[in-house]
């Protein structure tokens, strides 16, 4: 299975992971102008860290900006057993008109 999203907001032209002794980075260029944050599932961003479709939600174990906080900050959540998620980590952003670049300390 793999996410499909034909709604055409925020289309993902590339992105980028990155990591260093202190920051996890990702970046993410859209086609055209990014939407707001405030949009309902705004740029949700999943993650298979294990490469195991049997954990996570549908093998998907960590998700970013399920709860965005504000312009310049949002969350990183991870599925627990209670299939749901559960915020571990905050995250900074930084976005322009057509990117938005996640860093965590």
């Amino acid at each position: 299975m793999h996410y499909v999203n034909n709604s055409g907001r925020n289309d993902i032209v590339f992105s980028k992971v990155a990591v260093d002794k202190k920051y996890i980075y990702f970046h993410v260029n859209m086609a055209n102008r990014m939407t707001t944050y405030s949009v309902f599932n705004w740029m949700l961003l999943f993650i298979d860290a294990d490469k195991n479709p049997q954990t996570g939600w549908f093998g998907y174990d960590y998700l970013i900006n399920q709860k965005v906080k504000d312009d310049n900050t949002t969350t990183l959540t991870k599925y627990n057993t209670s299939n749901n998620y559960c915020c571990i980590w905050i995250f900074h952003k930084r976005a322009t008109k057509k990117a938005i670049q996640h860093y965590a300390r």
